[in-house]
């Protein structure tokens, strides 16, 4: 049993990697528009937009999970649109 749990939670972290990876993509290329029309890396509107949304769906006991894991995403997306 305990390795079907692994292996369950191995095809979650494939898809968590490949959606980390298209995210990624994506922020590239916002990156590239902000530069181009000078804007800022940082948005805090939208980045309080995007988790009210996802806090929308997530229960409440599993929030500072989510929490945690948005700031260092979103870290890593601030650092790559520079």
């Amino acid at each position: 049993m305990l390795n079907e749990y692994r292996s369950a939670l191995d095809a979650v972290d494939d898809r968590i990697v490949k959606a980390m990876m298209e995210r990624m993509d994506i922020v590239e290329s916002i990156g590239a528009y902000k530069r181009e029309h000078h804007l800022n890396a940082f948005d805090p509107e939208r980045e309080t937009a995007m988790l009210d949304r996802l806090f929308k769906e997530i229960p409440e006991d599993r929030r500072d999970a989510v929490r945690v894991l948005y700031r260092a995403i979103l870290s890593v997306s601030k650092a790559q649109q520079r």
